[in-house]
């Protein structure tokens, strides 16, 4: 059901549920996700397209794995797990997951302002979009 991430690792998906939407500092809509298993290895830290299953319908987004480093708290030294769903805006909070990773997008890395940040977001999201435009039927 879900392809593997080549020279990343072996794990194929990850269980989540689903914390609280909020509104980030960069004013892009993300997801944090609170792991079902927190023993869970999971891939690299960096940006993913994903494939998220909620209530049994398949949508598109892309996801975050790290620390944050361009807006974290430096008092916050918790690894964040966040989505943000392409085209979609509805509550689902409390909702039960299922995040699969298709695609690996770039590491992490420390920009030197949110502008610099904002402008890779969007380019990422273009990318993914168009990584999904061509690969939809996997």
């Amino acid at each position: 059901i879900c392809n593997r991430l080549s020279a990343l690792s072996s794990v194929q998906r990850c269980w989540a549920i689903l914390a609280a939407p909020y509104h980030g500092v960069v004013r892009h809509p993300t997801t944090t996700l609170k792991l079902t298993n927190e023993l869970k290895i999971m891939p690299l830290d960096g940006v993913y397209a994903v494939e998220i299953k909620i209530k049994d319908e398949k949508h598109f987004g892309m996801m975050n794995i790290g620390m944050n480093p361009t807006v974290r708290n430096k008092s916050a030294e918790q690894k964040k797990y966040e989505v943000h769903l392409f085209d979609f805006d509805e509550d689902i909070y409390g909702e039960k997951v299922v995040i699969l990773f298709r695609q690996f997008i770039r590491k992490e890395k420390t920009f030197d302002n949110l502008d610099e940040l904002k402008k890779q977001i969007q380019i990422d999201e273009k990318n993914i979009r168009n990584y999904f435009n061509t690969n939809s039927n996997r």
